[in-house]
C-alpha cells in the first residue's frame, strides 16, 4: 500500500551511473506495474548530494516511476541551498522528507524542532503545490535528544499544519 519506497544509488559514485541506470530502469518498470515510485534520498555524496547529478540520473533512467526523495534539511546540512536545488529537482521529486535545523556558530548542522530552524515550511509547501506535487510529505523526526518523540512529534505535526 505504500506510494513510494526509498532506494539507494549504489555506492553513490558518479562513475557507477552506467551500471545503475539499466538496473534502475528495470526496477522502475516493475515499480510501474505495482504503482509504486522509487526515490533516492539526497543524502550527500557524488550523486545524491549534487542536485545536477540527481537530475542527470533521473533523466538517464527516464521513468516517471523513478526520482528523488527531496530532503531540504539534508541539502542544507551538506552546504547545498535547498531552494536552488528544488529548481533543479522539481520535475523528478517522488517523495519529500520534512525536518528542520540550522548551522551553529562553528558551521555544524544541528537538528531543531520543526519551525525553529532555517527550512521555510510555508515556502516548501507553496512551491510543491504550485508544481502540482501530489506525493507524500513525511515528517522525519530525528531530534529525540531535544524532546522525546512521544511529545515532540505532536508539536512537529502542529508546526507543519501551521505552515
Amino acid at each position: 500500500g505504500a506510494r513510494s519506497i526509498r532506494v539507494v544509488p549504489g555506492d553513490g559514485r558518479r562513475t557507477s551511473v552506467g551500471v545503475l541506470v539499466p538496473q534502475f530502469q528495470e526496477a522502475a518498470e516493475h515499480a510501474a506495474r505495482l504503482g509504486v515510485y522509487l526515490g533516492f534520498e539526497n543524502h550527500g555524496g557524488e550523486i545524491s548530494g549534487v542536485p545536477e547529478a540527481c537530475r542527470q540520473l533521473c533523466a538517464a533512467v527516464a521513468s516517471p516511476w523513478f526520482g528523488v526523495l527531496y530532503e531540504p534539511a539534508n541539502l542544507m546540512a551538506a552546504g547545498v541551498d535547498y531552494r536552488t536545488a528544488l529548481a533543479t529537482l522539481r520535475d523528478h521529486i517522488v517523495h519529500i522528507h520534512v525536518k528542520d535545523g540550522r548551522h551553529d556558530a562553528a558551521g555544524a548542522w544541528q537538528g531543531t524542532m520543526l519551525g525553529e530552524g532555517t527550512i521555510d515550511l510555508r515556502w516548501l509547501w507553496t512551491q510543491m503545490a504550485a508544481a502540482g506535487y501530489g506525493g507524500d510529505f513525511a515528517l522525519e523526526y530525528e531530534v529525540d535528544s531535544i524532546e522525546p518523540v512521544e511529545t515532540g512529534y505532536r508539536k512537529w505535526f502542529q508546526a507543519w499544519q501551521d505552515a
